[in-house]
């Protein structure tokens, strides 16, 4: 695993095939990233280490698959029950997105986003585009 984006008092290590930060506050890091030599996220890879890796997955949490180049973002981290969505890889010439925006999602400051449609806003959620910014749907 490793986290970009720490504090000034943490250190980051590197060890085996991942790397690893010690004495870092997972709710300051950026982007968690976890690599696997050949394994998928499962719903046991949570915010918890339900799978037992010694892990702590937080939404947001990327993981990729070192034999074939895929990758997944974590979109849930409930106990035994974590949703992973497949970002694309490598060996994938085609990126999905869902049809489907079920959470309230607002776009970073600065930041543009595309999604390839249909996509729908599930009832009671919304998106959020801030100003100067633009959401495409395509």
């Amino acid at each position: 695993m490793a986290i970009l984006g720490f504090g000034a008092d943490e250190t980051a290590q590197a060890g085996g095939a991942a790397s690893s930060i010690h004495g870092a506050d997972m709710d300051s890091a950026l982007v968690q990233v976890y690599s696997s030599a050949s394994s998928d996220p499962t719903v046991n890879n949570d915010g918890v280490d339900t799978a037992g890796l010694g892990e702590k997955f937080f939404v947001g949490s990327i993981w990729i698959r070192l034999d074939n180049n895929d990758r997944w973002q974590c979109d849930d981290i409930t106990t035994g029950a974590a949703v992973w969505s497949p970002m694309g890889g490598g060996s994938s010439v085609i990126v999905e997105n869902q049809q489907t925006i079920s959470e309230d999602y607002t776009l970073t400051a600065g930041m543009n986003g595309h999604s390839v449609g249909p996509v729908t806003v599930a009832t009671g959620f919304s998106v959020t585009v801030p100003t100067g910014a633009r959401w495409l749907v395509s």
